[in-house]
């Protein structure tokens, strides 16, 4: 510590001490990471000219801790300069102490005012010296009280005590002399200050030691604690779709094919792929510490628990739709049948419906032949044939294709019947569970009997399964699950794994029903037989581009099977009959 006043310290000084020099700091404890910049310190204390004097009297701790009168942006620093301060006004305090014991000790304490005692020269010669600085003994303190009564009992003007009376009487002044004692001085205003200054250095430590207290221990597991977490995470991923907590009326219309199309115009659609990946890359990031801050303080009990989850609700949704946003611009654009055209396939059709006048070859050669060479003529009539077959499809009624239409595509090895095979007749929708269970594989597939296949395929899934195919049906839609079955279609013939736009919790329901449409198609168990080609599902994404895949018909029969064959209750009594197979007896003779 400097030798000389810090209460007589120039600017230079000052600045010299505190701003230019680590001593200070040392000497109040303060680390050297928390010492403040001294270039900055520096231009405040010269643009506001503080001395010594100004700068213990006026910053305490209140203007630099609190109001941050010097702005210094660190919490840690502008508490350093605080425990300078107290350093820098602790001598200068015994200092001014000293300088009030000087006044005392010259003070006149034989004034006739008060004691009528005579006057300073009376009391030099009656023997009373200030230069006697012997310790005070604790002999005269029992004496006090007698000395003050005989002072209270005789106050006459004339009353002049011996050196031994006078020496008993304000012995207890004595103290002031104490250079060792001067540290002891009672100084009100300086005892409140420093009760002010302790009060404001002990609360932190108070605060710290509340918030370093260990929390009290979890009741619950760290295994309970993650799938508690979990469960919220698939409950909030679960829940979220597009607008989800958006007001009614500020939804916003995510139109994704004109989303992609302005996107590739603009030459904007990769930029946005890799932001949106960018920020799904964040979130994820953030919502795997916010779960790690969660295991490692978690709550007493599962409800507080869940209470601290319910923070991760906004990090979810917003990866949700980064992700959701991502796989738009970066899947290419699903061609789906116009809705005129759906509608078109409810109207009946008219069996002499004349067939569509075909273009030239060379149109549909570029739109099917995209993986094998189009420079041969015979892959043109081929492929030209197959198209005049689908054209035909599309004018003939459900009841004639068993009949009438072979299948293009490969099927199963025939095998030489050694039985002829089973018909089962019309209306297999009113079919029993019992009933379909008996039907064989051999003889659906001999007859191209699409109907009872999608029954056998329905009857042979899992439960779970099932009902997802039903709750499709139900709030889905017609329309809607002919697109999704469609754009699904086209995605396998793509040799992806995701739609664009829809979200990954919807993509295995989407599945399931796409393979219930292949089993009809193919007219076999397509969960369990092989999966199509490459071939196959180039000529039914053709026949659905040109409305030939009968989707309506398929929609319609499901929809009818999941209330007759497959209802809640002909599932929970599998072995009765259903209502069109029971035979009613007559007992008339007749």
């Amino acid at each position: 510590m400097p030798v000389s006043n810090p209460l007589s310290w120039t600017v230079d000084e000052l600045i010299a001490e505190i701003c230019h020099s680590k001593v200070l700091y040392q000497a109040a404890g303060v680390s050297t990471a928390n010492i403040p910049d001294g270039a900055a310190l520096e231009k405040q204390l010269r643009a506001r000219n503080i001395t010594g004097r100004k700068f213990l009297d006026a910053f305490d701790t209140s203007e630099i801790a609190v109001k941050n009168a010097l702005n210094i942006a660190s919490l840690s620093q502008r508490l350093a300069l605080v425990n300078v301060s107290n350093l820098l006004r602790s001598p200068s305090y015994t200092h001014d102490q000293q300088e009030a014991t000087a006044g005392l000790k010259s003070l006149n304490l034989s004034r006739e005012s008060r004691l009528g005692l005579p006057d300073s020269s009376d009391l030099a010669a009656n023997g009373r010296k200030r230069k006697k600085v012997t310790p005070v003994t604790t002999a005269p303190v029992p004496k006090r009280p007698q000395a003050a009564q005989a002072h209270a009992t005789a106050p006459s003007p004339g009353f002049l005590p011996d050196a031994s009376a006078d020496t008993e009487s304000w012995s207890h002044l004595l103290r002031w002399e104490n250079e060792a004692a001067t540290d002891d001085v009672v100084d009100f205003a300086a005892e409140e200050y420093q009760e002010d200054e302790d009060s404001e250095d002990e609360d932190p430590p108070d605060s710290e030691e509340d918030v370093e207290e260990a929390p009290c221990p979890s009741k619950l597991s760290q295994k309970q604690v993650v799938d508690i977490i979990n469960e919220r995470i698939d409950f909030y991923t679960t829940s979220w779709r597009p607008n989800r907590g958006v007001a009614r009326g500020e939804e916003i219309d995510y139109d994704t094919v004109r989303m992609w199309e302005e996107a590739e115009a603009s030459g904007q659609r990769k930029a946005l792929v890799q932001k949106y990946n960018m920020d799904h890359t964040y979130y994820r990031q953030r919502l795997d510490t916010l779960c790690d801050e969660i295991v490692k303080f978690p709550g007493r009990n599962a409800e507080q628990v869940w209470r601290q989850c319910s923070h991760l609700e906004v990090t979810i949704e917003s990866m949700e739709l980064a992700g959701w946003l991502r796989d738009i611009y970066s899947l290419s654009p699903v061609v789906n049948s116009d809705e005129e055209e759906l509608h078109s396939q409810d109207e009946p059709q008219p069996i002499d419906h004349s067939p569509v006048q075909l273009p030239q070859p060379t149109a549909p050669i570029e739109i099917i032949s995209l993986g094998s060479p189009s420079s041969q003529s015979e892959n043109e009539e081929e492929m030209a044939g197959n198209v005049r077959t689908f054209r035909r499809r599309l004018s003939t009624p459900d009841s004639v294709i068993a009949e009438s239409v072979k299948p293009a595509m490969p099927t199963y090895p025939e095998v030489v019947p050694t039985r002829t095979p089973i018909n089962h007749g019309d209306e297999p929708e009113h079919a029993s569970i019992g009933t379909v269970r008996r039907w064989l594989w051999t003889d659906l597939m001999e007859h191209l009997d699409r109907k009872r296949v999608v029954s056998k395929a329905i009857l042979e899934l899992r439960a779970d399964d099932r009902e997802l195919i039903r709750n499709r049906v139900r709030h889905v839609g017609k329309i809607a699950s002919i697109r999704e079955i469609a754009a699904c279609v086209e995605m396998r013939w793509r040799g992806e794994s995701k739609l664009r736009g829809v979200l990954p919790r919807d993509m295995p329901k989407i599945m399931v029903v796409t393979d219930l449409f292949l089993s009809w198609w193919f007219c076999r168990s397509y969960f369990k037989g092989p999966k199509a080609s490459k071939e196959e599902l180039t000529e039914l994404k053709l026949c659905i581009e040109e409305g030939s895949a009968e989707m309506t018909t398929f929609y319609d029969y499901v929809h009818t099977v999941m209330g007759t064959t497959f209802s809640e209750e002909a599932l929970q009594h599998p072995e009765r009959p259903s209502q069109a197979e029971i035979i009613e007896i007559s007992d008339d003779d007749d």
